[in-house]
């Protein structure tokens, strides 16, 4: 059987992901279980053609070379000794090094004071990450260095075999002997380094000639800089480091869009990053439909033939989405030009854009009394047929606090308090006994008491239906919501989407010239009848948890719970009549 690999003019073993070629063939069939693979594929670090058919041929001659070893029993190269293995993690260890002193070498401008105090301890946190993962033996986060470093050597080796899990753990070991001694340099200590940069031996001339001509040094090739999904890792974990994103919801947007921006652009090198590859992306993106990965329109369909689609305007990232996610890519950047990672930072003014305003069908819009009396009138309330507490009790609240959904979902029975003799909702910030954000808000002004109308109090037993959940040994106001991967960390996702879908049964929607009809209509309708009632803004502001500019702000300052509820909750009127409400199951009897 042969084993020959050709790469022709056409190129049927080179792919453009983005703008980085790639080498990929497909593993013969008598050898996929053997491998544990049935492709190899292998970054060729250049988006030029005729450099990547160069490159692809290397590849081919040692693919073909592997091929021939494993069938004629030649077992060398599927298997890695103790010594190889000891042998890559050094050869990475020294290319990682050589790479930040390259970096170095090549600034021509001083570290500021800062960066010398911060990168050591940013480095001790990675350091500290790295023996978390040998501990707990995680080898996910170093496993795709594992096997692009085996790429590159030419090696296979299976990813359930014991050399492949030494392999990764010996390239912790070595991330982790990596960040120590960066910690050393970045504060100019080299000492005790001469075993890992032995001094070139430079053969000796005769004395006539040295005298004569001095030696001609040749210009050592520029190393080219980490991949972007390296640059990325070590993003994440300084971030993480400095607790600069609040919970893991914005940590898992964040990463999601960066390595969106990775895929779209490819994994190249950091310093081959352009204005040009970039107007290339920001262009890509705004052709891609929004939802590529989940909709079953979309989502068996390559990015390749994505970008060849007209894919309808409506389905495509929103004008706000883009924003976001450009902002998130130009951080990104900065950090990289802070870490010597990319030469010109400017190259992020590419992504900078202007939002159009919003059209009027777009904006959210409050809720008519009509509304009101068709939600409030629907099947569930009237016929007290909600089997959930929550469907039950959320939009009242949404309608009487105007408070977001998410404050509402996340509520703990002790935000559920007294404070002045009035009961109230407290909004704020806690943490769960991981350390991570439990309840959020979503700005400063957020952290608020919010006073409950006299009809949650009086009319609904809102304060004996949560005492009935406090002897039942909850903590939550609706323990059934929970803050999951599969619920975008949010307590708020399946009741989004329930009410959503109850909007849509009552024929409440988007409406022509006035915007959409959504949950967030509660807290607009709040505000429009408070308005209505000539209520000052200051007041509202300090309700609903908005950020007021004029001449009195304040957010959570004890004594104003009662002006809050004299002055605003107590002259609210939805025009709605609401008292078959008191009836329902879900109201509990003092």
């Amino acid at each position: 059987m042969g084993v020959g690999i050709f790469i022709s003019k056409a190129p049927a073993h080179l792919v453009k992901q983005g703008h980085v070629f790639y080498f990929r063939h497909a593993v013969p069939r008598d050898l996929r279980q053997r491998l544990g693979r049935t492709e190899f594929r292998l970054s060729l670090r250049t988006a030029y053609l005729s450099e990547a058919r160069s490159k692809a041929l290397q590849a081919a001659a040692v693919l073909q070379n592997l091929i021939l070893r494993l069938r004629t029993g030649d077992t060398s190269m599927a298997a890695l000794t103790d010594v190889q293995i000891q042998g890559l993690a050094d050869k990475y260890l020294r290319a990682e090094l050589e790479a930040w002193e390259t970096r170095r070498a090549t600034s021509r401008e001083p570290y500021t004071p800062e960066y010398v105090e911060q990168h050591p301890a940013i480095l001790g946190q990675l350091q500290a990450m790295v023996k978390d993962k040998l501990a707990l033996n995680d080898l996910g986060w170093i496993a795709p260095t594992a096997d692009k470093l085996l790429a590159t050597e030419g090696l296979s080796v299976s990813k359930d075999s014991a050399d492949y899990g030494k392999l990764c753990r010996a390239l912790l070991i070595a991330s982790g002997k990596w960040a120590e001694i960066e910690q050393r340099r970045a504060q100019g200590d080299y000492t005790g380094e001469a075993e890992l940069f032995p001094r070139p031996v430079v053969p000796a001339q005769p004395l006539a000639q040295a005298a004569s001509v001095p030696p001609v040094v040749p210009a050592p090739p520029k190393k080219a800089g980490p991949l972007l999904s390296e640059a990325l890792k070590k993003y994440e974990a300084d971030k993480r480091a400095n607790s600069e994103w609040k919970g893991r919801r914005t940590a898992r947007t964040v990463m999601d869009h960066l390595a969106q921006f990775v895929e779209l652009v490819g994994d190249i090198p950091t310093d081959q990053l352009t204005a040009e590859r970039l107007a290339d992306f920001k262009a890509d993106l705004r052709r891609l439909p929004a939802s590529r990965k989940t909709s079953p329109k979309y989502r068996d369909k390559t990015l390749e033939r994505l970008l060849t689609m007209e894919i309808p305007e409506e389905d495509r990232y929103a004008p706000d989405t883009v924003s976001n996610l450009f902002s998130r890519i130009r951080s990104f950047l900065s950090w990289m030009k802070t870490y010597g990672l990319i030469a010109d930072a400017s190259i992020k003014d590419v992504l900078a854009i202007r939002v159009p305003k919003k059209k009027p069908e777009d904006k959210r819009a409050p809720f008519t009394p009509a509304d009101l009396k068709a939600i409030f009138h629907s099947r569930g309330y009237l016929e007290d047929s909600f089997t959930i507490p929550w469907k039950f009790w959320v939009p009242v609240l949404g309608m009487f606090t105007g408070a977001r959904l998410e404050e509402i979902c996340q509520l703990r029975l002790e935000h559920i308090k007294q404070v002045d003799g009035i009961w109230c909702l407290d909004i704020t910030e806690t943490l769960d006994a991981t350390g991570e954000v439990d309840t959020s808000v979503k700005t400063e002004a957020g952290i608020r008491m919010v006073p409950l109308h006299p009809f949650l109090v009086d009319g609904l037993h809102f304060p004996a239906y949560v005492k009935s959940l406090k002897r039942q040994g909850h903590e939550r106001l609706f323990p059934m919501l929970k803050k999951t991967r599969e619920t975008n960390f949010t307590y708020s996702h399946p009741v989004s989407k329930w009410f959503g879908l109850h909007l849509k049964k009552l024929g409440l929607g988007t409406t022509p010239g006035e915007g959409k009809k959504v949950f967030h209509s509660f807290r607009h309708t709040l505000i429009h009848t408070a308005r209505t009632l000539g209520i000052p803004d200051p007041l509202i502001a300090e309700t609903v948890g908005h950020e007021y500019s004029g001449p009195i702000q304040q957010n959570y300052i004890h004594g104003r719970e009662r002006m809050r509820y004299e002055g605003l909750i107590l002259k609210l009127d939805f025009g709605v009549d609401l008292e078959h409400l008191k009836g329902s199951r879900w109201v509990l009897e003092p």
